[in-house]
């Protein structure tokens, strides 16, 4: 079952966040990530105000928060964290899906996005998007912080060179070997 989020749930949900960071985070993130990442949020009450902002949802099973997913702004998802134990099952896609849902409804810009592999284009995949200014420096620091070295720049989806005209910046990074 999917419901809305109740300024009650905020503490459900720091500890749903934390179990998932924890839990599932090792998975993909070294010991200083997920410690940083896990203290995220030290204020309950300024978490409990984030989640009544946008969208959010839970998903519920047997009563128990499983799954939270939050649209915030409405174009973009702040959220998506499943509780260790409940991942695998279907409760993240189901609550994106429920998000994409809400948020086509506020007209989301949504565009395709073919993934290269070193051959044809392979995969094609809807995604939401967002539109926020940063630095290139900003970005390349923060894959660099989640692990990944910055190996490409395009200015479209086509794959076009990025320059001060291009309407997009788009970054492609790669964990280390």
């Amino acid at each position: 079952m999917i419901r809305a989020y109740e300024p009650g749930d905020a503490e459900a949900l720091i500890a749903l966040y934390r179990d998932s960071v924890e839990g599932l985070g090792p998975r993909a993130y070294d010991a200083a990530q997920i410690a940083a990442w896990a203290a995220y949020p030290e204020d309950t009450e300024a978490f409990r105000t984030l989640l009544a902002e946008g969208l959010t949802l839970i998903g519920v099973e047997n009563e128990l928060p499983v799954a939270f997913g939050q649209l915030n702004p409405w174009n973009r998802i702040a959220f998506l964290y499943t509780r260790t134990g409940h991942e695998r099952r279907g409760h993240a896609a189901r609550l994106y899906r429920q998000l994409e849902s809400d948020g086509e409804k506020t007209k989301l810009l949504r565009d395709e996005l073919g993934l290269r592999t070193d051959g044809p284009i392979h995969v094609i995949m809807l995604f939401l998007e967002s539109v926020r200014a940063y630095r290139l420096e900003e970005v390349s620091n923060g894959l660099e912080w989640a692990g990944l070295r910055l190996e490409e720049t395009f200015g479209d989806f086509e794959g076009a060179e990025f320059d001060s005209h291009s309407d997009r910046l788009i970054l492609v990074g790669r964990r280390p070997e």
